[in-house]
Parts: C-alpha cells; structure tokens; sequence
C-alpha cells in the first residue's frame, strides 16, 4: 500500500523531473539559436575561410553534443515510459473493488479476505508489469540464468561447509577470515544464497526458468496472474475453477470482468491492458488448468514446509467446476 509519505516523495521526484525536463529544453533551444547563428555567418560569402572552419568545428562540436543529449533523453525515456505506464495502471485500476469480486468468485470466507486481498492486489500489480514490458521481452531469462548460477554457487558453498578436506577447510577459512568473522560464516553465507534462490523463484512463478516456456506468448503475463491469484485464494481457504471442456470457469470470470474494468476505468493503459487478455470465449483454458494445478501443488508445500495446520483446499486433481 502506497502510504502519505511514499506519495509525497513521488510527488516531489516527478516535480523533479518536470524541472530538469524544462531545463534541458531551454539548453536544447539555446543551442538551436547558436546553430542559427552559425549558419548564418557560414552563408556570408564574405567570411574567411579560417572562419568558417572554425565555425564548421564549433557547429560539429554542437552536433555532437545534441546527439549525446538526444541519446541521452531517449535512453531516459524509453526507461521511463514503462514506469510511468505501470503507475498509472497501478492507480487508475479499482484494485480494492476487483480483489472482492475475486475474493467472491473464489468462495473466500471474510475472515480470510485480508490475506487473500494482500496476494491479489499483488498478483495484478506484477501482471501489469508483464503487461507494459513485455515489449521488451521477457525477465524469465535473465531470472533462470541467475536462478541456475546462484544454485550453482551455493552447492558449491555447501561443499566447503561440509567437507573435511583440507583445501576445503583452507578455502572456508580463507572466506571467513577475509570477511573479518572471528567464526566460520560459510553457513551464514550459504542461508543467504538459499534465501535468495528461493527470492528468484517467487518472482519467476512457475515454469519459466527450464523447459517449455509456460503461459501464452500472445497474452504476457497472463498464466502467473492466474496461478498467484489461485495460489492466494488457496492459502486463503479458497478457489478457482475451470474447465477446458467447456470454457468456463470461475477464474475465466475474473479475468473478464479484469478486461472490462481497466476498460472502463483505465483512460492511459486501459487498451494496452485489455489486450493482454484474451477475449469472452477465447480463453486458453488449459493453460490456467495448468497454472490452477501448479498453485495448489506450491500453496500445499508451503503449508507442510511452514504451517503445518495451515488451511488449504486438499484438491490434487485438475481444478473443475
């Protein structure tokens, strides 16, 4: 949740940015008036040629400088955009009304809505950022590759630590030594590696660091959207379902009335937003069965691994109506 002091400092940032913006346009028309100036003294015939070698040096010099700066603006902009996209998505989109419709269709007991509100509004947040990067492709890749030399790295480390072998031991003291601990810190080290291992593969979701690709290429973003609103209605008590036979389903549900919505309600990203979900009737259903089973296998591990009497919906089939 953006809290008062958050919105202030990202009001005072974009009045920032607003001003640097105009400072730079008075610098780029300043040097447009200099240009004008000099082309109108390397037109007058009566100019020397030293002259206007100086003068084609100087205009070079303003050319060269204009393309830096261009390159430059571009280069902040084309971060920019995404950015300013996603935090209009983020504000313009009734996130609070479409979670109870969610909460709703999932069958959730209001008890249990908090929680599940919690995982949804985070589940549309990271949708709209598929949603408006995905054109510049995709993280999974980036994210995999971490993921495998991470795990790597901490197998490795989990070698140093458990070996008695003397080049072994020399290297886990050498580490330990190097870090100034009075004790060995090689398990200290390895528990953050596993920690952050565990970080990547939260923010990859599912499938997308080996193998097939999973999800719909055409609607990015779509199959984790699905599976983290699954998971949350799990580990809330609760569900979604779908049938491919049919192409119904509460989840089909959900996803439309999200189409809808950012319609309706989103004047910058609403079209963008909209495309990136399928419409009425041509839902890829077996890929939200897949993403549905793949939640309710993860919010079941979870459950085991950290709260044992945790409530999650027993189901191991293929999710139904």
């Amino acid at each position: 949740m953006l809290s008062k002091d958050h919105a202030t400092r990202l009001v005072e940032l974009c009045n920032g940015f607003k001003a640097d913006l105009i400072k730079e346009a008075a610098v780029l028309n300043a040097a447009v008036a200099k240009v004008r100036q000099f082309v109108v003294i390397a037109s007058d015939p009566r100019q020397s040629d030293e002259l206007r070698n100086e003068v084609e040096g100087a205009l070079n010099e303003v050319i060269g400088a204009l393309n830096e700066r261009t390159g430059y603006l571009n280069e902040t902009m084309g971060k920019m955009m995404p950015l300013v996209s996603i935090a209009n998505a983020t504000l313009e989109t009734p996130r609070r009304y479409l979670c109870e419709e969610f909460a709703e269709l999932a069958d959730i007991q209001d008890s249990e809505r908090h929680q599940f509100y919690e995982y949804a509004a985070k589940a549309l947040t990271r949708w709209f950022d598929a949603a408006i990067f995905h054109k510049s492709g995709s993280a999974a890749c980036i994210l995999g590759a971490l993921k495998r030399s991470m795990t790597d790295s901490c197998e490795q480390l989990a070698a140093v630590n458990a070996s008695r072998d003397p080049l072994h031991l020399y290297a886990g003291w050498a580490l330990s030594y190097e870090s100034e601990e009075t004790d060995p810190s090689i398990a200290d080290m390895l528990d953050k590696g596993n920690k952050f291992v565990a970080l990547i593969e939260r923010t990859l979701a599912r499938g997308h660091d080996r193998g097939r690709k999973a999800g719909v290429e055409q609607y990015p973003g779509l199959d984790t959207l699905v599976f983290r609103l699954e998971l949350g209605a799990q580990l809330a008590g609760g569900k979604f379902t779908v049938d491919k036979k049919n192409g119904k389903g509460t989840i089909i549900e959900a996803l439309n009335l999200l189409r809808t919505t950012v319609v309706q309600t989103n004047v910058v990203t609403g079209k963008e937003l909209a495309a990136a979900i399928p419409l009425a009737g041509r839902h890829p259903a077996s890929t939200y069965e897949r993403a549905i089973y793949d939640a309710r296998k993860t919010a079941r591990q979870r459950a085991s691994d950290t709260q044992p009497c945790a409530t999650v919906r027993p189901e191991t089939e293929l999710p139904r109506n």
